[in-house]
Parts: structure tokens; C-alpha cells; sequence
């Protein structure tokens, strides 16, 4: 007879009904069984933890097909761990605890929420917001071509040559030591 810990870590699709899109969550935890025809070596932990994370799929699924957001699903983890308890009891396993660290969406779908949230918020508003939206967008990007516009002319205007004239005679200067015109030195 062997009481032992398991640690799980899975990856579950999840079709969210609020947002109407297949997410992707990290779901993980510990757990603590016992079971009298195991002792928790190797072998006995990834079969338990097998029999968990198999799980997940359907009690995720069944949670979908009543309508709960995946933000609500911290709410009925008592659900998915009666389910697992009854897994494990049916190969002579008692679940002594059960806990779970994470249920969140991956980054990919963190993001596609946080965009589906920002449509949502836009749809929201009215049309005059969204006019005044758009013409601060137009303003700004105005202000920013113009700055960049700015700044290739001064860009230009410092990089070109400048010429150089006889403090003499006023006349150009060729490139010499001495004025072309009066023959006068350049200090260039």
C-alpha cells in the first residue's frame, strides 16, 4: 500500500461560449492518492496522473456544453475533481487531495481574448466616440509623419556641403589655398 504524490501539467481545448472560440488552457496541480496494489514509483505516478489529465478533455467539454466561460471555471473545479476521484476509486485509488495551481489560457489565446475583448469594447461604443477615435488616430499620425518629415530635412540640410567664400574679396572659393580672384589666403 502506497500514498503518493502526483504532479500534472496538461495542455486542454477548450470551446469558450462567451467568446465564441476554441481556447487553449494550461491546466495544472498536484495530487495525493492512495492505493493499495501500488507503492508511487515511477510507473504508479504516470499511470495516476494518466488517469487525470484523461479526464480533462470530457469534464472540460461538459463544462462548454453548459455554458461556462472560462472564467468560471475555477467555480466548478469540484465538478472535475469528483469526476477524477470516481476515475481513480474504479482502479481501487483514493484521491486524498486534490488541487489545482493553474487554469488560464496559453499566450496565443490570451491575446485572442484580449483582441475579442477590444472588439467588443468598439462595438460598444457609439459613433461619435468612434468618429473622435478615428480623427485622434489621424491626428497623431499626422503629428508623426510630420516629425519624421522634420527630421529628414534637417537630416539633409546638415549633411549637405557648405560653401566657402574669400573673407576678402567675397568671392567663392575653389578649393585652393589662395583666392582664384585676389589671391588673398583661405582659411577654410
Amino acid at each position: 500500500m502506497g500514498s503518493f504524490n502526483v504532479v500534472f501539467g496538461n495542455e486542454v481545448i477548450y470551446n469558450d461560449p462567451e467568446y465564441q472560440m476554441i481556447i487553449h488552457l494550461n491546466v495544472a496541480g498536484n495530487a495525493t492518492v492512495t492505493c493499495e496494489e501500488r507503492a508511487g514509483g515511477p510507473d504508479d505516478v504516470l499511470f495516476v496522473k494518466d488517469l487525470i489529465t484523461a479526464q480533462f478533455p470530457e469534464q472540460f467539454s461538459l463544462l462548454s456544453g453548459e455554458k461556462v466561460p472560462y472564467r468560471d471555471l475555477v467555480s466548478h473545479k469540484d465538478t472535475i475533481i469528483r469526476a477524477i476521484a470516481d476515475v481513480l476509486k474504479e482502479k481501487n485509488i483514493v484521491l486524498n487531495s486534490f488541487a489545482f495551481v493553474n487554469i488560464a489560457p496559453n499566450e496565443r489565446s490570451q491575446q485572442a481574448i484580449k483582441d475579442r475583448d477590444k472588439l467588443k469594447a468598439y462595438e460598444a461604443m457609439s459613433q461619435e466616440d468612434k468618429n473622435k477615435m478615428l480623427e485622434d488616430a489621424m491626428n497623431k499620425y499626422k503629428a508623426t509623419m510630420g516629425a519624421v518629415a522634420m527630421g529628414a530635412a534637417a537630416s539633409a540640410a546638415s549633411a549637405a556641403p557648405t560653401a566657402k567664400f574669400c573673407t576678402n574679396c567675397g568671392s567663392k572659393a575653389d578649393g585652393g589655398k589662395f583666392c582664384s580672384n585676389c589671391g588673398s589666403p583661405l582659411t577654410l
